[in-house]
Order: structure tokens, then C-alpha cells, then sequence
């Protein structure tokens, strides 16, 4: 009898015939507070961690993924165990500028007083919600566009690039090369495609990500992130995709394209959107200083419609934009909750009662008046801050515990707690060094 072919293996030596100088593999993981973690492992090693299939070949005293949130005074307390860092070789991807690296995403399995479990980890509650969206006939494309702000390394304050959107004259400012530096690596050597790339605002550039399946679409945005900063890097630039990086800066985003396979329950998970909106900022807005991002659209109502001054914004019959998230939560926690939320109104075939909105007073602020909101039919607004965010989440706690598992849930909403805790205890400016540096 024939034993069954290790495909793990397999896809790493088919990786290595096509990358005959890669000496070392990059293991990476993301915490809940979306800092990249990374282990080293020589290729000699990995091919023994791939040859016998188990799962202990890189570990780290647990918890990994949230025993520090961002600003905390006191450490978090270990865990009586370990957590293993498992590769899933099928993302293999070579490193921008360095040609005897690769990179491959994580899963990180808690072994902790005798038994093991992913139930922390975001990569396989991803996957867990995809799943459980193609047995309901709903397939799903995710497109990221990819925003960021470059100063040189070491500046407290971004590079002076024409203060304008979309300008012409940033194509010809040095950093611009820089910019197609990563597309051209993101493309060519790492098979992400890239849509366009372009000046997005004073000081920002932004790349979009090419649509694709939601963990594969995670996976490139975490590599794209890498490779920009990593290329930034080696040009004495540094890049940043925080929300409020600097204080003279613009407001960083991270706006998510969704589209269904089946349009016709388009209008179900609008309305599972709308209906969890306020709960969702938790994840899509969660960090302490993502300075309300959420209320710049809309004037911080639960509103949608076709223009891009809204939270929510239709672009087909069964395709979406976010225009609110930030980078200031794990990727992929971030958008299984997005999945879980419309898709309750999928399964439980919610009507969209919210009309569109041309509501698109940005500039001045101003609260919709309440007869617009009743002509609207809006009856929710959005949380200003992580605080708020947490008690809308904790008020509808239900279908995100069940989505993404209770002790997920609860280790999440504890984490968020702890980062609010300790960062009343800080300045923006102590928190934008912190956090600029990993984000």
C-alpha cells in the first residue's frame, strides 16, 4: 500500500525548483492588533518541518497572538503552554529585495494543559466563515485597496508630495519609483495583480488589489504590506499604512470590495451589514486611534447608497465598498466579522428597510437632520470611538460570538479592553511611535 504524498513537502520543493537561491523561509503570523510577528527559519529546517508534517517545528510561549495589546503597561500572563506556528506552504511568496528569503503565512494551533486548537487563530476562522458561506451557494471576491503614507525613516512627518488627489506631478517626485518598485515585485515574482496605482492624497499613494477568494485575499494583502514597507526600507523610506500616522498628515484607509455570487441576495446582506454596523466598527475601526474614521462618512449614520461619501456604498447589483476600515485590527478577523454580519442577513433574509442616501455633507460635518433620517429610514448612528465600539459589540454580541467562536470573541473584546486601558495612560505622540513602526 502506497502512503498518501505529503502535499505540504511537495509544494515546498516545487516552490525551490522555481527559486533555486532561497536559503531562508519567513514565517509570519499577525496579532490581534494587526503587528506582523515574524520567526526566521533556515531552509534546511523547513524542509524537516515540512518532511515530518508536525506542527511544533517553530513555536512561542502562548498566547502569541494577543499577550500584549498595543500601549499596555503590565504584561499579559503566559499561558502554561506553547503555540506552533503552522505554515500553510500554498503561500509560499519570494521577499522583495531579498532574494534568499521567502515568506509563507501562519496558523498559529494554542497548546495549552493538554489539548490544541486553532479556535484563536484568525487565518482558520477565516476559512471556518468562507466555508460556511459556500454551503449556503454564496462564493465571495474581496478586493483591498492598499493605502499608505511614505516619509523618509526616522521623520516625524510625511514626504512633501503635491498636496493634491490624483496629481500628475507625483508621478514624477522620486518616491514615485518606489511605488512601482512594489507593484512590479507584487506582480512579476510574488503573481498578486495589481489594478492600478496612483497618488491617493497628500503624501499617500494607494495600490488596489485585484478581487479574489476571501483567504487568498488576506494572504496577498499581508504580503503586499511586507513588500511595501520592505522595498520603503531598503530606499531609507519608511511606510506606514496606520490611520493617523502623523499629525500633518491625511487619514490612512483600507477600503474592502465585496461581491457576491449570487446577486440576488445582494439586498439580504446589505441589510445584515447595516443591521450590525455599529457592533462591526469594533472590528473594522478597533484600535484607539482610529480617530473615527467610521463617522467621516455619512456624518456617522448607519447609511448607504452609491457615492463614495457614504460608510457603505453599492457599486452593483451584488458588489460593495466599505469606504470606513482601517489597518488597526488583524485582516483576517477584521473581514470574517464583515462576512458574518451580512451574511446573518443572508440566512435569516433581512429586508433592507435604509434607502440610499445622497447625504454627502463630508466637508463641514454637520449631523443629518432627523426628518432626512426618518425620510431615510435611519434609526442607528455609528460609534465615535473604540469605547462606543465595544458596548454596540457587547449589545449585539450574539451572531459575532457564534461566527467566530466564543473564546475568540471574548479574547478579542478583552484585548480591545486592554489596549483602551493603556492607552489613556499615553500621548498620540507616544502612541504614534509605537504603532508607526509596525504599522
Amino acid at each position: 500500500m502506497s502512503s498518501s504524498p505529503n502535499i505540504g513537502l511537495e509544494t515546498l520543493k516545487s516552490y525551490l525548483f522555481t527559486h533555486v537561491r532561497t536559503k531562508h523561509i519567513e514565517f509570519q503570523i499577525i496579532d490581534y492588533g494587526s503587528t506582523p510577528r515574524c520567526r526566521v527559519v533556515p531552509l534546511a529546517r523547513a524542509l524537516q518541518i515540512a518532511e515530518t508534517g508536525k506542527t511544533d517545528g517553530v513555536s512561542t510561549t502562548s498566547p502569541i497572538l494577543y499577550a500584549g495589546a498595543p500601549f499596555e503597561i503590565a504584561t499579559y500572563g503566559a499561558n502554561p503552554g506553547e503555540d506552533h506556528w503552522v505554515a500553510d506552504w500554498t503561500t509560499l511568496k519570494p521577499v522583495a529585495g531579498k532574494p534568499r528569503h521567502a515568506w509563507v503565512a501562519c496558523s498559529v494551533k494554542e497548546c495549552v494543559e493538554g489539548s490544541e486548537s486553532y479556535l484563536t487563530d484568525p487565518r482558520t476562522i477565516l476559512r471556518r466563515v468562507e466555508e460556511s458561506s459556500q454551503k449556503a451557494g454564496i462564493e465571495f471576491q474581496i478586493g483591498y485597496e492598499v493605502e499608505y503614507i511614505l516619509s523618509t525613516t526616522g521623520s516625524a512627518n510625511p514626504l512633501d508630495i503635491p498636496p493634491t488627489w490624483l496629481c500628475s506631478a507625483a508621478l514624477r517626485h522620486p518616491s514615485f519609483s518606489i511605488v512601482e518598485e512594489s507593484v512590479d515585485h507584487l506582480e512579476e515574482e510574488a503573481d498578486i495583480p495589481i489594478w492600478q496605482f496612483h497618488q491617493e492624497g497628500p503624501s499617500m499613494f494607494e495600490i488596489p488589489l485585484s478581487p479574489s477568494t476571501p483567504l487568498l485575499a488576506v494572504d496577498n494583502l499581508a504580503f503586499t504590506h511586507e513588500t511595501i514597507k520592505t522595498i520603503a526600507s531598503k530606499h531609507e523610506m519608511h511606510a506606514s499604512f496606520h490611520p493617523n500616522a502623523f499629525e500633518s498628515g491625511p487619514p490612512v484607509g483600507q477600503h474592502i470590495h465585496l461581491s457576491l455570487s449570487r446577486p440576488e441576495e445582494g439586498d439580504h446582506f446589505l441589510a445584515g451589514l447595516l443591521e450590525h454596523l455599529p457592533a462591526l466598527t469594533a472590528f473594522t475601526n478597533g484600535g484607539y486611534d482610529s480617530g473615527g474614521r467610521q463617522n467621516q462618512y455619512g456624518s456617522g449614520n448607519v447609511v448607504w447608497g452609491t457615492t463614495k461619501l457614504l460608510p457603505v456604498r453599492r457599486i452593483g447589483e451584488a458588489h460593495y465598498e466599505l469606504r470606513f476600515p482601517d489597518t488597526l485590527t488583524n485582516p483576517y478577523l477584521q473581514l470574517a466579522a464583515v462576512l458574518i454580519a451580512g451574511m446573518d442577513g443572508v440566512n435569516k433574509q433581512m429586508e433592507l428597510t435604509i434607502t440610499p442616501s445622497d447625504w454627502i455633507d463630508v466637508v463641514s460635518f454637520k449631523p443629518m437632520p432627523q426628518e432626512k433620517r426618518e425620510e431615510l429610514g435611519v434609526t442607528k448612528s455609528l460609534p465615535e470611538n473604540l469605547e462606543e465600539s465595544l458596548k454596540a459589540l457587547k449589545e449585539d454580541s450574539e451572531v459575532f460570538r457564534k461566527g467566530l467562536g466564543e473564546k475568540s470573541f471574548d479574547t478579542y473584546v478583552e484585548y480591545r479592553e486592554r489596549e483602551f486601558k493603556g492607552a489613556q495612560m499615553t500621548t498620540i505622540a507616544q502612541r504614534r511611535k509605537i504603532m508607526i513602526t509596525n504599522i
